[in-house]
């Protein structure tokens, strides 16, 4: 597998778009993406989990790892 595969993309924190619900939960990560936007960001964490007040995309220096 190539070393760059995700070459372009960068690592996404995704979290409840309503910050005052989100504090509710104790602000937990509701998903972890990579993508090139922050808006590509969001709709991808949207395909893997369920958000009640819309999906916030936060950038993270974190790299992710390719499931086999």
């Amino acid at each position: 597998e190539s070393s760059d595969w995700n070459k372009g993309e960068r690592v996404w924190k995704v979290y409840e778009a309503d910050r005052e619900y989100d504090s509710y939960l104790g602000s937990p990560v509701k998903a972890i993406v990579s993508a090139k936007s922050k808006k590509e960001a969001e709709m991808r964490a949207r395909k893997q989990s369920t958000f009640i007040t819309g999906a916030w995309a936060v950038p993270t220096s974190e790299k992710l790892t390719p499931k086999n």
